[in-house]
Parts: C-alpha cells; structure tokens; sequence
C-alpha cells in the first residue's frame, strides 16, 4: 500500500551539498572494493533523501538510504532534535512506500557527536520516560527494550501528526498500529553515526582511499584523485536536476569511465571561476534588455527586441540544464570576456549600433572560452549559446550600452 507522504526529494539546497555527495562517492567506492563481477552498484544523491546506494546481484538486491547533517563541531543532537526526528520520519514513509521490504536499510550520517535527552515540556506533554543513557546510545548498541520503544513511538507519532496536516494523513494510522516488534525491526535497520567526518576530512579520506584502491589498479591516475572526486560530485550533481530517478543514478561504470578518462588525458579539469560568479554583487542597474537598446539607440526595431527576448528565453532553459558550477564558470567567462570590450566600445562617438556591438562582445567572448578550453572543460562552447549568454546578461544587468550600466560590482 503507498499513500501520498511529503516530496522530500529535493531538501534545502543551501546546506551540506558538498559532503552528501561525498558520502554517496564515499559509500559507492565502498561497495565497488567489496564486489566481484556479478555486483552492480549504484548511487544517486537528492533522490527519497540525500544519498541513495542500491546493491544488485542475481539474489537480489539492497538498498541504503541515507541523511547526512554537516554542522558546526559544536552542536550535539539528542534523539529529540529535530534533525534526527524529522530522518527518522523520512526513514518510515520510504519503509512503508515500499512495502516495508527487508531488503532497506538507513544510516543517519554526522559530524557531530550525540548528547543526553533533557527532560522538557515536550517529554512531559508526551508523559515519556526516558532512560537512564542516552537514547542515541542505545539505538547504536541495538539495545532497544520496550522502554526505548515508547519513548520513540510517543515522540515520533506526535511530530509525524503534526508535519502531516489537513486531509493528508500519510502513514500516521499505520504507523500508530505497530507493535514493539514493528518498531523493533524498523530501528534495527537504522546505523547511526556520530562524530564522523566533516566535508573537508572526508574529502581528504577519499584521496587516500583512491591512491590504495583494491580496483582498476591497471589504471594509472597518480596525483589526479582530488580530479577524480571533484568530477565525481559534479557528475551527482549535474544528475541532481533530473526528474527520472533512474537518470539521477551514478554507477561503478561512470568511476570506471572517469578513471580511463583521466589516465588517457581526455578530461579537463571545471573552470574554478563558478566561485567568483557566486560572490558578485548584485548590480544596481535596474533596466532590462529593451529599455537598455532604446537607451542608446531609439531607432532600433521592435520586432528585433522580441527576438532577442525570445533567444533569452531559450538560453536559459538551455542553462538550466546546467550544474551551478558549470553555468556560474560559462557566464562569468562570458562576462569576464564582454566587460574587458566594453571600454573600448563605450569610448567610441555617436549612436550605438546595437548589432555591431553585440557581434564585438561575442567574438571576444568566443575567442576567450577557446583560449580557456585547452585547461578547462565547459559543457556548452557553440555560437549561439554565447551569444544568448551575451544578452542574458545585459538584460540581468550585468552588461550594457552605456556607462550608466556599466558593472562596478563591489569596487
């Protein structure tokens, strides 16, 4: 039976991106040193939660699903935090989504150690009696006694009421007719871990763990494996946007592929660039692409804004395809290319041909992404996306016809 449960496919994107998809590299290298040839392996991230690993052999297959919490070292949960609360719910709708199938398994993955519940107005309201240890320590030891039961039930049912409201109910019914058993074979499922890397000592750990690999150790990438990590997680998250969980999935071919790639020299290395498109500031030039043309020159034709507005409109789609660091790196480029040109552009007299400009701004533009290329890969290098960059620019407020638009950023 599957009901309607709460889309959590898609979490909040300002925070620990960079270690869920080294943890789904992590755990996919993991599962390639433990194969033989009739294991598949495969990972996604940002798919039921923020890492996905399925095992396939011919017996059958398993499945870990996992939620990864990178906070400040300082911070400790206790089982009745919200961020281990809030997993735990995430854990029972996808258990019960899929029939409640023994062949799922969790892992609540952290860098921050766990603390002792306090008793609160939340433990009174709920009459739940805590143990003397820790209840974090006693779900890691698997010593879940019937006390250690009731204590998660009475909490977890209150906030699964509550993040379930209206008509919607999810699974709240049978969730509130599990017995201790039930509860039992759901929590037994769950490895919680505490005190684990945070993104930057896992990255570190990966380096390592490539350098003494039990796998294609034909192939030689000495003093590449920070590339190949940084590829990796570009590859999950260039997967991330896509809506079939199927394409959302990077297997043991894709490490495989990368590894050749980069001992052949086939591969180039992002643009690290991504990171200063991030921090510009915004621009104060309020105008968009048509009031900017008629700024400078009255006489230009309507029918050719609209066509630009249209090619906008197509370029973004196009960008949106993108991962951030791969259109942050492209448009930066592009802009980086176009605001060197416009000094000279906005020193010439009289009216602007509007055209003339815009095919200056491109060549420079085209003939600065080529010169790039030979150390850094872009995924879009074709005329017309650089042209439609171009404008999107100018009608972002980045680029303009004048010097009133001119982008100073924050000098």
């Amino acid at each position: 039976m599957t009901v309607n449960t709460i889309n959590r496919d898609a979490g909040d994107k300002s925070k620990g991106f960079r270690l869920q998809r080294l943890r789904a590299i992590q755990l996919l290298l993991e599962q390639m040193e433990h194969r033989d040839e009739n294991v598949s392996v495969f990972a996604s991230t940002e798919y039921l939660d923020d890492v996905y690993i399925k095992t396939v052999t011919h017996e059958g297959s398993t499945t870990h699903l996992e939620g990864d919490k990178n906070y400040d070292i300082s911070k400790k949960f206790s089982f009745m935090s919200e961020e281990v609360t809030n997993s735990l719910i995430i854990f029972l709708d996808n258990w019960l989504n899929c029939d409640m199938s023994e062949s799922l398994f969790y892992c609540f993955y952290t860098n921050v150690n766990y603390t002792k519940e306090k008793n609160s107005q939340t433990t009174k309201s709920l009459d739940i009696k805590l143990p003397e240890l820790p209840v974090l320590k006693l779900l890691i030891e698997k010593r879940i006694d019937d006390k250690v039961v009731d204590c998660i039930k009475k909490r977890l049912l209150h906030e699964y009421q509550k993040q379930y409201k209206g008509e919607n109910k999810g699974y709240f019914e049978v969730i509130k007719g599990f017995d201790n058993r039930k509860w039992r074979d759901f929590l037994s499922r769950i490895n919680w871990q505490f005190g684990q890397y945070n993104d930057k000592e896992l990255e570190r750990s990966l380096v390592k763990r490539i350098e003494e690999r039990s796998f294609y150790t034909n192939i030689d990438v000495s003093g590449k494996e920070k590339f190949i990590i940084d590829l990796l997680a570009e590859k999950f998250s260039s997967n991330e946007v896509l809506k079939d969980p199927i394409a959302k999935v990077v297997s043991s071919v894709h490490v495989e592929n990368i590894l050749l790639q980069i001992s052949k020299d086939i591969v180039k290395q992002s643009d690290p660039v991504y990171d200063i498109w991030g921090s510009l500031e915004p621009p104060s030039d309020e105008r968009g692409l048509k009031e900017k043309i008629l700024d400078v020159c009255t006489t230009y034709k309507e029918f050719k804004i609209g066509v630009k507005a249209r090619h906008i409109a197509a370029v973004k789609k196009e960008h949106d395809q993108l991962s951030d660091r791969d259109k942050g790196s492209f448009r930066y480029r592009v802009f980086e290319a176009c605001q060197r040109k416009l000094p000279d552009l906005l020193e010439k007299d009289g009216e602007v041909n509007i055209d003339c400009w815009l095919e200056e701004l491109f060549l420079v533009s085209k003939s600065h992404l080529e010169d790039k290329s030979k150390d850094y890969s872009y995924p879009i290098t074709n005329d017309d996306a650089i042209k439609g960059t171009i404008l999107e620019l100018i009608d972002s407020c980045f680029l303009s016809f004048d010097e009133k638009g001119f982008y100073y950023g924050d000098i």
